[in-house]
């Protein structure tokens, strides 16, 4: 029965969930693109929301022409950013198709 199963390694099962620092690197990466695209969505969120507000206010009598621009940019604005979202991943999928 010993000599059923080789030993490759003399490691312990107690060193191989230490971390190196690549893996450490590779954590703060993930959290950094996680922020930033929580941070994204928000803020495109935010100038949706700006835009409704502005632009379908009850109050009619004390809006301008320049708080239907402000609501009309902040919303392209918002529009914009929610689509490179969505385009972004496509065309990085079709680049990668047509190279293959």
């Amino acid at each position: 029965m010993n000599g059923l199963y080789p030993t490759t390694h003399n490691t312990s099962f107690n060193d191989l969930n230490l971390s190196s620092s690549d893996a450490h690197n590779h954590i703060w990466l993930v959290l950094i693109g996680i922020s930033f695209l929580t941070l994204y969505v928000a803020l495109s969120s935010w100038l949706g929301w700006v835009s409704l507000h502005l632009l379908f206010e009850i109050n009619t009598q004390e809006t301008s022409l320049l708080t239907y621009g402000a609501g009309a940019l902040s919303g392209f604005m918002g529009l914009f950013m929610m689509r490179s979202l969505f385009r972004l991943p496509m065309h990085l999928y079709r680049s990668y198709r047509n190279a293959r």
